[in-house]
């Protein structure tokens, strides 16, 4: 979040700045690459942790849809057995 709030606070200044002061242009290309490139590194690690939680997301929904298979397959044989008259073992 401070990520976020310096770059807004950075592409304020340097939307302001040159307005104010011309003459400091370097400032100003500075002040924009620095900004660029935070607001860069915090889009790319959302990004990722967005990636990572989907895929860690799709893997536990894949645990569940497997426990929720297998359960189903106890039921089903205990039923399978029941119907046939064998014994439950």
């Amino acid at each position: 979040m401070f990520k976020l709030f310096l770059v807004m606070v950075l592409l304020f200044g340097n939307l302001v700045m040159p307005f104010i002061v011309w003459e400091h242009k370097k400032y100003f290309i500075i002040g924009s690459v620095i900004a660029c490139a935070i607001f860069l590194h915090w889009a790319l690690s959302l990004f990722i942790l967005a990636y990572f939680g989907f895929c860690y997301g799709m893997l536990k929904i894949k645990k569940i849809n497997n426990l929720v298979s297998r359960i189903k397959e106890v039921f089903t044989g205990f039923r399978k057995e029941y119907k046939k008259g064998g014994e439950l073992k």
